[in-house]
């Protein structure tokens, strides 16, 4: 059975694990994330009102209303399956 020194350095190097992880998920984002969820939330209220067309036109409408790159973000949703 493990003592509690060796719990200790498995749970600290979980926690590196995860953060590492974390930080490669961040890195990979085209805008900062309080950004990328202003993008869903908008989404989110264009979508309520109508039907997707399976375009990424609301997506373009905000990254050009935002002075965003277009082709940056656009790239990031189609490369993370970001569709209808």
């Amino acid at each position: 059975m493990p003592d509690k020194t060796d719990k200790a350095r498995r749970k600290e190097l979980l926690r590196t694990v995860r953060e590492n992880a974390n930080g490669k998920v961040r890195d990979s984002l085209p805008v900062p994330a309080p950004v990328l969820k202003a993008l869903f939330d908008y989404l989110d209220k264009q979508l309520e009102s109508s039907e997707c067309d399976d375009t990424l036109r609301h997506v373009r409408d905000f990254t050009r209303g935002n002075s965003l790159s277009e082709e940056a973000v656009v790239r990031w949703l189609e490369d993370n399956g970001g569709h209808c």
